[in-house]
Protein backbone atom coordinates (compact mmCIF):
# COMPACT_ATOMS: atom_id res chain seq x y z
CA UNK A 1 0.00 0.00 0.00
CA UNK A 2 -1.72 5.24 2.16
CA UNK A 3 -3.65 12.01 8.62
CA UNK A 4 -4.74 17.21 10.06
CA UNK A 5 -7.40 21.98 10.80
CA UNK A 6 -7.62 23.99 8.38
CA UNK A 7 -10.35 24.64 5.44
CA UNK A 8 -9.48 23.89 1.59
CA UNK A 9 -11.53 24.96 -1.46
CA UNK A 10 -11.63 21.92 -4.18
CA UNK A 11 -11.59 18.74 -2.47
CA UNK A 12 -14.11 16.14 -4.08
CA UNK A 13 -13.20 17.48 -7.47
CA UNK A 14 -15.37 15.40 -10.55
CA UNK A 15 -13.11 15.84 -12.93
CA UNK A 16 -9.40 17.43 -14.36
CA UNK A 17 -11.28 21.02 -13.98
CA UNK A 18 -14.38 20.28 -11.95
CA UNK A 19 -14.48 21.80 -8.10
CA UNK A 20 -17.01 20.57 -5.91
CA UNK A 21 -17.58 21.99 -2.43
CA UNK A 22 -15.32 23.26 0.13
CA UNK A 23 -13.99 20.96 2.65
CA UNK A 24 -12.75 20.64 6.18
CA UNK A 25 -9.51 19.60 7.51
CA UNK A 26 -10.14 18.44 11.82
CA UNK A 27 -7.05 18.29 13.59
CA UNK A 28 -7.61 15.40 15.84
CA UNK A 29 -4.33 13.85 16.71
CA UNK A 30 -0.33 12.59 16.06
CA UNK A 31 1.66 9.32 15.02
CA UNK A 32 3.75 9.04 18.00
CA UNK A 33 6.71 9.82 15.64
CA UNK A 34 7.20 12.60 12.59
CA UNK A 35 8.25 10.52 9.52
CA UNK A 36 9.20 10.85 5.88
CA UNK A 37 10.32 8.18 2.88
CA UNK A 38 8.76 5.78 4.61
CA UNK A 39 6.21 3.03 3.83
CA UNK A 40 2.13 2.16 4.84
CA UNK A 41 0.02 0.19 5.03
CA UNK A 42 -4.18 0.62 6.20
CA UNK A 43 -5.76 -2.25 7.85
CA UNK A 44 -9.23 -2.75 6.72
CA UNK A 45 -10.26 -4.90 9.79
CA UNK A 46 -9.06 -2.53 12.50
CA UNK A 47 -9.16 0.61 11.04
CA UNK A 48 -6.18 0.96 11.47
CA UNK A 49 -2.95 2.68 9.30
CA UNK A 50 0.75 1.86 10.04
CA UNK A 51 4.28 3.91 8.91
CA UNK A 52 7.05 2.15 8.92
CA UNK A 53 10.49 2.99 8.77
CA UNK A 54 11.91 5.97 6.90
CA UNK A 55 13.45 9.23 8.35
CA UNK A 56 12.62 10.16 11.75
CA UNK A 57 13.92 13.80 13.40
CA UNK A 58 16.90 13.51 15.57
CA UNK A 59 15.72 15.32 17.87
CA UNK A 60 13.49 11.51 18.81
CA UNK A 61 15.39 10.16 22.19
CA UNK A 62 14.37 6.64 20.53
CA UNK A 63 16.33 7.28 17.37
CA UNK A 64 19.95 6.31 17.90
CA UNK A 65 21.47 7.19 14.60
CA UNK A 66 20.66 10.94 14.50
CA UNK A 67 17.52 10.61 11.92
CA UNK A 68 18.67 9.54 9.39
CA UNK A 69 16.94 6.30 9.23
CA UNK A 70 14.61 4.69 11.76
CA UNK A 71 15.61 1.26 13.34
CA UNK A 72 12.84 2.12 15.95
CA UNK A 73 9.79 0.04 14.10
CA UNK A 74 6.50 0.52 13.31
CA UNK A 75 3.70 3.82 14.32
CA UNK A 76 0.32 3.34 13.96
CA UNK A 77 -3.00 5.10 14.61
CA UNK A 78 -6.70 3.43 15.15
CA UNK A 79 -9.30 5.74 13.35
CA UNK A 80 -12.87 5.96 14.68
CA UNK A 81 -14.79 6.97 11.83
CA UNK A 82 -18.08 6.50 13.38
CA UNK A 83 -18.83 10.39 14.40
CA UNK A 84 -16.12 13.30 13.28
CA UNK A 85 -12.91 11.34 11.87
CA UNK A 86 -10.48 11.01 14.83
CA UNK A 87 -7.54 9.01 15.93
CA UNK A 88 -9.04 7.01 18.64
CA UNK A 89 -5.83 5.05 19.64
CA UNK A 90 -2.19 5.42 18.83
CA UNK A 91 1.36 3.63 19.73
CA UNK A 92 4.62 2.08 18.17
CA UNK A 93 5.11 -0.90 17.20
CA UNK A 94 7.99 -3.47 18.00
CA UNK A 95 11.85 -3.20 17.92
CA UNK A 96 13.22 -3.61 14.70
CA UNK A 97 16.84 -3.84 16.75
CA UNK A 98 17.23 -7.47 15.37
CA UNK A 99 17.74 -6.22 11.81
CA UNK A 100 19.24 -3.17 12.60
CA UNK A 101 22.90 -3.42 10.68
CA UNK A 102 25.72 -1.68 12.35
CA UNK A 103 27.74 -0.15 9.95
CA UNK A 104 29.55 2.15 12.21
CA UNK A 105 28.14 5.38 10.50
CA UNK A 106 24.67 7.19 10.21
CA UNK A 107 23.97 4.92 7.68
CA UNK A 108 22.62 2.12 10.40
CA UNK A 109 19.29 1.49 10.52
CA UNK A 110 16.20 -1.03 8.83
CA UNK A 111 15.01 1.82 6.31
CA UNK A 112 12.39 2.00 4.08
CA UNK A 113 12.89 4.79 1.22
CA UNK A 114 10.08 3.15 -1.47
CA UNK A 115 6.79 4.24 -0.44
CA UNK A 116 5.13 1.51 -1.49
CA UNK A 117 6.80 -0.72 0.44
CA UNK A 118 3.91 -2.41 3.17
CA UNK A 119 1.23 -4.14 2.99
CA UNK A 120 -1.28 -6.15 5.46
CA UNK A 121 -2.44 -9.13 4.39
CA UNK A 122 -4.40 -11.95 6.74
CA UNK A 123 -3.65 -10.26 10.10
CA UNK A 124 -0.01 -9.25 9.37
CA UNK A 125 1.45 -6.02 8.54
CA UNK A 126 4.81 -6.84 6.31
CA UNK A 127 7.27 -4.67 5.45
CA UNK A 128 9.56 -4.82 2.63
CA UNK A 129 13.41 -4.48 1.63
CA UNK A 130 14.04 -0.27 1.39
CA UNK A 131 17.35 1.30 1.22
CA UNK A 132 19.65 4.62 3.25
CA UNK A 133 18.82 6.58 0.25
CA UNK A 134 22.98 7.28 1.04
CA UNK A 135 25.88 7.80 -1.01
CA UNK A 136 26.61 3.85 -1.48
CA UNK A 137 23.20 2.45 -0.36
CA UNK A 138 22.20 -0.54 1.02
CA UNK A 139 19.04 -2.28 2.87
CA UNK A 140 18.93 -5.77 4.76
CA UNK A 141 17.50 -8.34 1.72
CA UNK A 142 14.09 -9.52 4.16
CA UNK A 143 10.68 -8.94 3.99
CA UNK A 144 9.64 -8.72 7.52
CA UNK A 145 6.37 -9.25 9.32
CA UNK A 146 4.36 -8.86 12.74
CA UNK A 147 1.23 -9.55 14.10
CA UNK A 148 -2.00 -7.37 13.99
CA UNK A 149 -4.08 -7.34 17.24
CA UNK A 150 -7.29 -6.97 17.57
CA UNK A 151 -7.62 -3.45 18.51
CA UNK A 152 -5.28 -3.11 15.41
CA UNK A 153 -1.96 -2.53 17.91
CA UNK A 154 1.51 -4.29 17.01
CA UNK A 155 2.78 -6.01 20.18
CA UNK A 156 4.40 -8.98 18.73
CA UNK A 157 8.19 -9.24 17.51
CA UNK A 158 9.32 -8.36 13.75
CA UNK A 159 10.23 -12.10 11.87
CA UNK A 160 11.46 -12.31 8.56
CA UNK A 161 8.91 -13.95 6.58
CA UNK A 162 11.63 -14.63 3.89
CA UNK A 163 13.99 -16.58 5.62
CA UNK A 164 13.20 -19.32 3.73
CA UNK A 165 12.88 -17.61 0.71
CA UNK A 166 14.84 -14.31 0.29
CA UNK A 167 13.96 -12.34 -1.94
CA UNK A 168 15.94 -12.79 -5.41
CA UNK A 169 18.14 -9.89 -6.77
CA UNK A 170 19.69 -10.36 -10.47
CA UNK A 171 23.21 -10.22 -9.67
CA UNK A 172 22.66 -13.32 -7.50
CA UNK A 173 23.15 -13.43 -3.37
CA UNK A 174 24.42 -10.59 -1.80
CA UNK A 175 22.65 -8.12 -3.28
CA UNK A 176 19.11 -6.67 -2.33
CA UNK A 177 16.50 -5.29 -4.50
CA UNK A 178 14.82 -1.88 -3.83
CA UNK A 179 12.99 1.32 -4.16
CA UNK A 180 10.80 -1.32 -6.10
CA UNK A 181 6.78 -0.94 -6.89
CA UNK A 182 4.91 -3.84 -4.26
CA UNK A 183 1.57 -5.26 -4.06
CA UNK A 184 -0.22 -8.33 -2.90
CA UNK A 185 -2.74 -10.00 -4.99
CA UNK A 186 -4.82 -13.07 -5.01
CA UNK A 187 -2.51 -14.74 -2.26
CA UNK A 188 0.56 -13.52 -3.73
CA UNK A 189 3.24 -11.00 -3.00
CA UNK A 190 4.83 -9.08 -6.47
CA UNK A 191 7.80 -6.69 -6.97
CA UNK A 192 8.12 -4.80 -9.89
CA UNK A 193 11.39 -2.92 -11.32
CA UNK A 194 13.81 -1.09 -8.84
CA UNK A 195 17.22 -1.16 -8.71
CA UNK A 196 19.87 -3.38 -6.38
CA UNK A 197 23.25 -2.49 -4.50
CA UNK A 198 24.95 -5.43 -2.62
CA UNK A 199 23.54 -6.12 0.91
CA UNK A 200 23.60 -4.04 4.13
CA UNK A 201 27.25 -2.70 4.79
CA UNK A 202 28.60 -3.47 1.14
CA UNK A 203 26.43 -0.68 -0.59
CA UNK A 204 28.05 0.55 -3.63
CA UNK A 205 26.88 2.12 -6.62
CA UNK A 206 23.00 0.94 -7.64
CA UNK A 207 22.53 -0.29 -10.42
CA UNK A 208 18.94 -0.60 -12.59
CA UNK A 209 16.94 -4.57 -12.23
CA UNK A 210 16.76 -4.45 -16.11
CA UNK A 211 12.84 -5.06 -16.15
CA UNK A 212 12.53 -7.82 -13.21
CA UNK A 213 9.12 -8.14 -12.31
CA UNK A 214 8.95 -11.43 -9.60
CA UNK A 215 6.25 -12.80 -7.16
CA UNK A 216 6.30 -15.38 -4.64
CA UNK A 217 3.02 -17.35 -2.36
CA UNK A 218 2.28 -15.99 0.94
CA UNK A 219 2.14 -19.59 3.02
CA UNK A 220 -0.75 -19.91 5.49
CA UNK A 221 1.60 -19.18 8.27
CA UNK A 222 2.47 -15.71 6.55
CA UNK A 223 5.92 -16.57 5.27
CA UNK A 224 6.76 -15.77 1.52
CA UNK A 225 6.93 -18.72 -0.26
CA UNK A 226 9.51 -19.68 -3.54
CA UNK A 227 9.84 -17.19 -6.21
CA UNK A 228 9.24 -17.10 -9.38
CA UNK A 229 10.09 -14.88 -12.35
CA UNK A 230 7.05 -12.98 -14.16
CA UNK A 231 7.35 -11.61 -17.78
CA UNK A 232 9.80 -8.24 -17.41
CA UNK A 233 9.11 -4.90 -18.35
CA UNK A 234 10.79 -2.99 -21.61
CA UNK A 235 11.62 -0.63 -18.94
CA UNK A 236 14.15 0.15 -16.25
CA UNK A 237 13.05 2.08 -13.26
CA UNK A 238 13.16 2.77 -9.50
CA UNK A 239 10.37 4.48 -7.30
CA UNK A 240 7.51 3.26 -9.47
CA UNK A 241 4.36 2.09 -8.21
CA UNK A 242 2.81 -1.43 -8.78
CA UNK A 243 -0.84 -1.59 -8.29
CA UNK A 244 -3.04 -5.01 -9.13
CA UNK A 245 -6.65 -5.31 -9.67
CA UNK A 246 -9.58 -7.15 -11.27
CA UNK A 247 -6.92 -9.05 -13.29
CA UNK A 248 -4.83 -6.06 -14.20
CA UNK A 249 -1.27 -5.30 -13.33
CA UNK A 250 -0.95 -1.80 -13.52
CA UNK A 251 2.47 -0.07 -13.35
CA UNK A 252 3.00 4.00 -12.93
CA UNK A 253 5.70 6.40 -13.34
CA UNK A 254 9.30 5.73 -11.85
CA UNK A 255 12.70 7.87 -12.20
CA UNK A 256 15.54 6.96 -14.41
CA UNK A 257 18.21 4.62 -12.65
CA UNK A 258 21.47 6.35 -12.24
CA UNK A 259 19.31 9.45 -14.22
CA UNK A 260 17.39 12.52 -13.83
CA UNK A 261 14.11 11.33 -16.03
CA UNK A 262 11.09 11.29 -14.65
CA UNK A 263 8.18 9.11 -16.37
CA UNK A 264 3.99 9.78 -16.62
CA UNK A 265 3.72 6.73 -18.45
CA UNK A 266 1.72 3.91 -17.12
CA UNK A 267 2.32 -0.25 -18.52
CA UNK A 268 -0.53 -2.87 -18.28
CA UNK A 269 -0.52 -6.43 -17.87
CA UNK A 270 -3.15 -9.04 -17.53
CA UNK A 271 -2.42 -11.77 -14.67
CA UNK A 272 -3.76 -14.99 -14.92
CA UNK A 273 -6.79 -15.70 -12.04
CA UNK A 274 -5.82 -19.71 -12.16
CA UNK A 275 -2.05 -19.21 -11.18
CA UNK A 276 -1.19 -15.22 -10.82
CA UNK A 277 1.12 -15.16 -13.45
CA UNK A 278 1.77 -12.08 -15.41
CA UNK A 279 1.48 -11.81 -19.16
CA UNK A 280 2.65 -9.13 -21.66
CA UNK A 281 2.95 -5.81 -20.87
CA UNK A 282 1.80 -3.24 -22.87
CA UNK A 283 1.90 1.20 -23.17
CA UNK A 284 -1.45 2.23 -21.51
CA UNK A 285 -3.41 4.55 -23.41
CA UNK A 286 -4.11 6.91 -20.14
CA UNK A 287 -0.47 8.14 -18.86
CA UNK A 288 -0.96 9.90 -15.30
CA UNK A 289 -1.48 13.50 -15.40
CA UNK A 290 1.78 14.65 -14.51
CA UNK A 291 5.14 12.72 -14.09
CA UNK A 292 5.11 10.91 -10.99
CA UNK A 293 7.86 9.21 -8.63
CA UNK A 294 7.89 7.73 -5.28
CA UNK A 295 4.07 7.60 -5.29
CA UNK A 296 2.03 5.55 -2.96
CA UNK A 297 -1.45 5.35 -2.73
CA UNK A 298 -4.14 1.67 -2.96
CA UNK A 299 -6.70 -0.61 -4.97
CA UNK A 300 -10.48 -0.55 -4.04
CA UNK A 301 -13.28 -1.13 -4.65
CA UNK A 302 -12.79 -4.39 -7.21
CA UNK A 303 -11.20 -2.20 -10.17
CA UNK A 304 -10.15 1.20 -8.59
CA UNK A 305 -6.55 2.29 -8.87
CA UNK A 306 -5.89 5.31 -6.31
CA UNK A 307 -2.59 7.13 -6.63
CA UNK A 308 -2.77 9.56 -2.98
CA UNK A 309 0.95 11.07 -2.62
CA UNK A 310 4.37 11.80 -4.35
CA UNK A 311 6.88 13.44 -6.22
CA UNK A 312 6.53 14.65 -9.58
CA UNK A 313 8.44 17.32 -12.06
CA UNK A 314 11.20 19.37 -10.76
CA UNK A 315 11.28 17.13 -7.76
CA UNK A 316 8.06 19.07 -5.86
CA UNK A 317 5.59 17.62 -4.14
CA UNK A 318 2.34 16.20 -5.78
CA UNK A 319 -1.12 18.72 -4.81
CA UNK A 320 -3.32 16.54 -5.74
CA UNK A 321 -4.66 12.53 -5.85
CA UNK A 322 -6.14 11.07 -8.73
CA UNK A 323 -7.99 7.57 -9.62
CA UNK A 324 -9.19 5.69 -12.28
CA UNK A 325 -10.36 2.25 -12.78
CA UNK A 326 -10.03 -1.05 -15.13
CA UNK A 327 -11.91 -0.44 -18.25
CA UNK A 328 -15.07 -2.72 -19.12
CA UNK A 329 -12.43 -5.35 -21.52
CA UNK A 330 -10.17 -5.44 -18.63
CA UNK A 331 -7.42 -4.35 -21.01
CA UNK A 332 -6.30 -0.89 -20.13
CA UNK A 333 -7.20 1.86 -17.39
CA UNK A 334 -9.77 4.40 -17.95
CA UNK A 335 -8.31 8.09 -17.93
CA UNK A 336 -7.31 9.41 -14.89
CA UNK A 337 -9.71 11.68 -12.69
CA UNK A 338 -8.64 14.12 -9.95
CA UNK A 339 -10.88 13.31 -6.65
CA UNK A 340 -9.03 15.47 -3.92
CA UNK A 341 -6.73 18.35 -3.39
CA UNK A 342 -3.86 17.50 -1.21
CA UNK A 343 -3.68 19.08 2.38
CA UNK A 344 -0.28 20.76 2.19
CA UNK A 345 -0.28 23.63 0.25
CA UNK A 346 2.89 23.66 -0.92
CA UNK A 347 2.72 20.24 -2.40
CA UNK A 348 3.42 17.09 -0.82
CA UNK A 349 6.37 14.99 -1.35
CA UNK A 350 8.00 12.05 1.03
CA UNK A 351 4.55 10.77 2.67
CA UNK A 352 3.49 7.58 1.68
CA UNK A 353 0.06 6.62 1.11
CA UNK A 354 -2.80 3.38 1.30
CA UNK A 355 -6.44 2.87 2.42
CA UNK A 356 -9.10 0.37 1.53
CA UNK A 357 -13.36 0.01 1.89
CA UNK A 358 -13.52 3.89 0.85
CA UNK A 359 -11.40 5.33 3.14
CA UNK A 360 -7.53 7.03 2.00
CA UNK A 361 -4.73 7.73 4.22
CA UNK A 362 -1.74 9.76 4.04
CA UNK A 363 0.97 9.80 6.60
CA UNK A 364 4.01 11.66 7.51
CA UNK A 365 6.51 13.37 5.10
CA UNK A 366 6.56 17.69 4.54
CA UNK A 367 5.78 19.70 1.91
CA UNK A 368 8.21 21.30 -0.53
CA UNK A 369 9.44 24.20 1.71
CA UNK A 370 13.01 24.47 2.14
CA UNK A 371 13.19 24.48 6.33
CA UNK A 372 10.11 22.83 6.37
CA UNK A 373 10.00 20.34 9.53
CA UNK A 374 8.80 16.27 9.30
CA UNK A 375 5.13 15.55 9.85
CA UNK A 376 3.54 13.21 12.53
CA UNK A 377 0.15 14.09 10.81
CA UNK A 378 -2.08 11.48 9.26
CA UNK A 379 -4.75 12.69 6.35
CA UNK A 380 -7.67 10.43 6.08
CA UNK A 381 -10.94 10.80 3.43
CA UNK A 382 -13.53 8.98 4.07
CA UNK A 383 -15.65 8.50 1.40
CA UNK A 384 -18.75 6.91 2.35
CA UNK A 385 -20.23 9.27 4.20
CA UNK A 386 -22.03 11.89 1.61
CA UNK A 387 -19.98 14.33 0.39
CA UNK A 388 -21.04 17.18 2.28
CA UNK A 389 -20.04 15.31 5.61
CA UNK A 390 -16.33 14.41 3.54
CA UNK A 391 -13.13 15.52 4.97
CA UNK A 392 -9.56 15.08 5.11
CA UNK A 393 -9.05 14.99 8.71
CA UNK A 394 -5.51 16.57 9.81
CA UNK A 395 -3.98 15.11 12.61
CA UNK A 396 -0.91 17.05 13.31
Amino acid sequence: MKTRSLTLMGLGLVGLAGVASAQTFVDAGDLPTARQMHSCAYDVTTKTVYALGGNIPASNGLDVILGVNDSIGADYATIDLSGPITVSASGQGPLMNDFKVNCGSADDGVATYNSDGAFVYNGKVYMTPGNTNAAAPWAVNKILMTDIGVDGSLAGTWVDATATNPPPAPSGAGNVVFDAGWEVYNGRVYRALGREALEACGGGSSIAVSGSVVSAPINGDGTIGAWRTETALSVDRRWGSLYIIDGLAVFVGGYEVGGTTRYSDVYVAPVSSVDGTIGTWSLSANSYPSEIYMSSGCVDHDDEIYVLTGRKEAGVGVTAAYKTKVNAAGTDIEPWTQFATLPVTQGHRYGAASGGDGVYVITGGRDDAASSTLLESVWVLNTNVPAAAGQWNLYN
